[in-house]
């Protein structure tokens, strides 16, 4: 049961690489192409960004909670570099994003609670904000993602942190 998990997974991350544009635009070459961190919060652990264009980037997250579940994430993320500029100029290198994307929440409990199955695919809707100067070239964030888990049984998902990344 836990391969179907998986295949859905790896399903849903190729359809969305497939709409992925294969070259960068400049502004990302020049910038920041792809960013290697951590997250804390719930869960905790390691994230990965991939930009694709000025606005748009996908990002990974392998990560534990401390409900004793392993997660695996990918989201698409739409980033507005504009937004927090309006609010005041010092505030340019602000990026607030929204994005949406599917997790994988397996249980590390040999028996999971009565009712509870040992693996679960969600979806989640990523919203936050990742300072992003032009050096050093790190991003801290910050990062609220509600979800919804849809198999095999329904219920909500909420899922936040503060992590940074490095950007080769």
């Amino acid at each position: 049961m836990l391969k179907k998990y998986f295949l859905s997974l790896a399903i849903v991350s190729i359809a969305s690489l497939l709409g992925l544009k294969v070259e960068a635009s400049e502004y990302v070459t020049v910038k920041r192409v792809i960013g290697l961190g951590v997250v804390l919060g719930e869960p905790t652990g390691l994230t990965a960004k991939w930009w694709i264009e000025r606005d748009w980037a996908f990002d990974v997250g392998v990560s534990y909670s401390f409900f004793s579940h392993l997660h695996i994430m990918t989201n698409s993320l739409w980033h507005f570099d504009n937004a927090m500029s309006k609010i005041h100029p010092s505030l340019e290198d602000l990026s607030a994003y929204f994005g949406a994307g599917t997790g994988l929440r397996i249980s590390a409990k040999d028996n999971p609670r009565s009712g509870d199955a040992r693996g679960n695919l969600y979806i989640r809707v990523p919203m936050g904000i990742e300072y992003l100067p032009r050096r050093p070239r790190i991003g801290p964030f910050i990062e609220v993602a509600p979800g919804i888990a849809l198999v095999p049984k329904v219920f909500a998902v909420i899922q936040g942190g503060l992590g940074i990344r490095y950007y080769f």
